[in-house]
């Protein structure tokens, strides 16, 4: 077998790492999978950490709320489904696995933003820069501003109308080891109905409960294998 120089190892590496196909973990220096092999139709619940999390807990969430709950994920400028269940679809886009969502047009896109490192976070507003006008950047920057001053006061941040009109979103990110993806938990109700402002407490405690119960398994996993 042939050996491939180092050199030429080098540069496919930092395109893999560039297109989120590779990430590198840092506790060890290895390479693991990046999300971005969901854009490849990889089947991300088999082999990977998130196979190891039943899915009991977003359909209670979802049952409970009368909606839909999702466990995403970032993948550059796109918020990608990872599980989801829905026992009311108010979205009007059938759950499943790879299904996407514009980063910046997503409250899960926010909740990444708040739940990010300072420099995952640096290098995701530079590429959301470069692909947007000014205008459109100012306005985002600016909607992230006042879902960090929720966020900080509330502990979870909400959204109405963001993604369909007669909608509400409610999201936060997730505990992470070193070397993981930051994943996010978010769920959507119908708003059509006026006593559901009512309810929004219970929502919100829903919501935590699940957030809690998750975490609680993400805890107990073991990080995806390195390459």
């Amino acid at each position: 077998m042939q050996t491939i120089p180092k050199a030429t190892v080098s540069r496919l590496t930092h395109t893999l790492v560039r297109l989120g196909y590779l990430r590198l973990n840092p506790e060890n220096g290895q390479f693991i999978l990046g999300i971005g092999v969901l854009s490849l139709g990889y089947p991300l619940n088999a082999g990977m950490f998130l196979k190891q999390i039943s899915s009991t807990h977003l359909k209670e969430l979802a049952h409970k709320i009368d909606g839909t709950a999702t466990i995403s994920v970032r993948d550059h400028l796109r918020i990608v489904s990872l599980k989801s269940e829905s026992a009311n679809d108010v979205l009007k886009r059938s759950p499943g696995i790879g299904l996407s969502l514009p980063f910046c047009g997503s409250t899960a896109g926010l909740a990444w933003l708040i739940g990010a490192t300072e420099d995952e976070r640096k290098k995701a507003i530079q590429e959301l820069h470069y692909h947007s006008n000014d205008v459109e950047f100012t306005s985002y920057i600016n909607k992230y501003k006042t879902a960090l001053k929720f966020y900080i006061k509330h502990g979870y941040i909400v959204t109405h109308n963001l993604v369909l009109q007669d909608t509400s979103v409610y999201a936060k990110h997730l505990h992470r080891k070193t070397g993981e993806e930051l994943l996010l938990l978010s769920c959507a109700v119908s708003t059509r109905n006026e006593s559901i402002k009512s309810k929004e407490g219970a929502i919100v405690q829903i919501l935590e409960k699940t957030a809690e119960n998750i975490n609680a398994d993400l805890k107990k996993t073991r990080p995806p294998p390195a390459l």
